[in-house]
């Protein structure tokens, strides 16, 4: 009965850290089910690159981009 419970005892951080990386992988899959694309954001990214060109229009919108949803 004590070599269960060690062998148990050994494999329950790894069972845990699974446990916590599937979790972690099921809510990102999910939400990103629902993620849809913005018509802003490509608008947006467009205009910059026409203006500034596509290699320094997506830097300078990336770098100057506030997190905010339109």
């Amino acid at each position: 009965m004590a070599y269960w419970i060690q062998t148990i005892k050994k494999q329950a951080p790894l069972l845990l850290s699974i446990g916590i990386w599937g979790s972690m992988s099921f809510l990102l899959v999910s939400l990103a089910a629902y993620n849809q694309p913005s018509i802003t954001d490509d608008f947006c990214f467009g205009w910059m690159g026409q203006k500034y060109g596509v290699v320094h229009g997506a830097y300078f919108y990336y770098m100057g981009w506030s997190g905010r949803y339109a």
